[in-house]
């Protein structure tokens, strides 16, 4: 072994003199290559941002604080490139959309809207559901047994029960009944009348105005500022500022705020500069101001952030109907031993709401179900609600027994014809059940069961007029549908 050291550290053949010199060369490549590296992970000249490894190189002060390149400035840059819609990065708006879509990445795309409609075209192209052989007719967006179609002054689109008035040719689309050419014309951004883009604008000319690319805006700017930030706990109240507003003649004289809600209703709000909005529901509100400026002047693109609401809860329970004329629903939860000794639906068993113990509403808030520990957190509560809070109410729990299966249910307690109401169930934060249905006068709707520790939020189904359990028509005598109780009126809280 010694002699074989030695042989491979002398100098005295080719062979030793080859291996010496190929492990010099070896020290070098590495030595370049880790000069190299060093030289591109330098921050040498950088005062923010991140080097070309990633690795950040400084941040900016307040006096400064928008980093370009890396470097400190003191003004922000608009960046619209490749934007139609959407935030410019300093307050402003690349663009808006129109009705029926939203901001999408800077890209304006459909929204699907199905809310409340059984069946019929969702508003982008696809549908919404097909109605039964019972009630086979799609009229309104509600299934019907009978219905006469109509196809007065409309060329395309439905005819009121499902069929079609027509169809348009190649290159058009229907819109409101009359076939629209799909083109852009002389449009260099924003959308056609089909609501396609027509193209983005550049950097140096990155505003999109009427569907021109404009190097700045003559018109006033709006700006939005909310105070809670853009991601909230639900049933938060939301400081809404549009003071950041500015004009380029005069003066901001006038403000005007759209917000829509996570269920599509939209509430307008005039004259003030700082609102105050109830963010009761969870989802996107999207909040979008234009400003009017001291000579009538009007910005030419409104600005529009998004804050989403986000379930603080594992279990979040909501219901929500339109708070009009003071109507009146109970929102319900009830715990497998619940049997109140009423038997409003007539199925021979006592129903389950208005349980003095195992119901969770506005009467029983805050049953103990689980453990007797208080420090504990596996009891529901009912968070929001009650006869004179109105729309929503909202139950919630962290902690649920295993093995068992709970009952969501409605009831609206007042005379108030034709109200539709929406149930949505988050489990951890996600949407896993939402429907609406239509309650008439003291209707009690068996919504949905929630089996835990699956998590399996499932509709209930029973047969017309019964407690019938059932998947499809084919099992009833009429038809399947969502289980209601008629004029509900349990004695001890009619």
């Amino acid at each position: 072994m010694l002699s074989l050291i030695v042989g491979c550290g002398g100098s005295g053949g080719d062979g030793d003199d080859s291996l010496s010199a190929g492990s010099d060369g070896e020290a070098n490549d590495v030595d370049a290559a880790g000069a190299d590296t060093a030289a591109q992970c330098s921050c040498d000249g950088l005062e923010c941002g991140s080097n070309a490894c990633g690795e950040a190189c400084g941040t900016c002060p307040a006096a400064a604080p928008y980093c370009y390149d890396g470097a400190c400035a003191v003004d922000c840059r608009p960046d619209c490139a490749g934007k139609v819609c959407g935030t410019d990065g300093c307050g402003g708006a690349c663009g808006a959309c129109g009705p029926g879509a939203a901001c999408d990445d800077g890209q304006c795309a459909c929204v699907p809207v199905c809310d409340g409609r059984e069946c019929g075209d969702d508003d982008c192209g696809g549908t919404c559901g097909t109605c039964p052989q019972a009630a086979p007719y799609c009229a309104s967006n509600t299934c019907v047994v009978s219905c006469t179609p109509s196809c007065v002054d409309k060329a395309c689109g439905d005819d009121g029960c499902g069929g079609s008035c027509g169809t348009c040719d190649a290159g058009a689309e229907c819109v409101d009944g009359a076939c629209a050419a799909c083109d852009c014309g002389d449009r260099q951004c924003g959308q056609d009348l089909c609501g396609r883009s027509c193209g983005t604008c550049a950097q140096d000319a990155p505003y999109c105005v009427d569907g021109y690319c404009e190097e700045a805006l003559s018109c006033p700017t709006a700006v939005i500022e909310v105070a809670e930030g853009l991601e909230v706990a639900p049933l938060s109240r939301l400081s809404l500022s549009g003071l950041g507003s500015t004009a380029t003649h005069g003066t901001v004289a006038e403000y005007r705020w759209l917000v829509v809600d996570p269920l599509g209703a939209e509430r307008e709000i005039s004259y003030t500069g700082t609102p105050n909005v109830d963010a009761s529901l969870v989802g996107d509100y999207l909040i979008r101001l234009t400003v009017v400026d001291s000579e009538g002047e009007e910005s030419c693109v409104p600005a529009e952030v998004v804050v989403r609401v986000v379930p603080d809860a594992v279990i979040y329970i909501e219901a929500e109907w339109p708070d009009i004329g003071g109507r009146n629903v109970d929102l319900h939860f009830a715990h497998p031993y619940a049997a109140s000794g009423y038997d409003g639906d007539g199925d021979g068993k006592p129903d389950p709401w208005y349980d003095g113990q195992f119901d969770c509403w506005w009467v029983n808030h805050h049953p103990n179900w689980g453990s007797l520990d208080p420090s504990i957190d596996d009891d529901p509560i009912l968070v929001r609600g009650g006869a004179s809070v109105g729309a929503p109410e909202v139950i919630t729990m962290n902690q649920s027994e295993l093995g068992l299966s709970y009952k969501i249910g409605a009831h609206l307690k007042d005379s108030s014809p034709g109200t539709p109401v929406t149930i949505r169930v988050f489990l951890n934060g996600e949407l896993v059940f939402s429907d609406t249905t239509t309650l008439a006068s003291h209707d009690l709707w068996t919504a949905a069961t929630l089996a835990w520790p699956s998590g399996e939020v499932k509709a209930v189904r029973a047969c017309t007029g019964t407690t019938t359990p059932c998947e499809n028509d084919e099992q009833c005598p009429y038809a399947c549908g969502r289980q209601i109780a008629p004029d509900y009126h349990n004695l001890s809280y009619p």
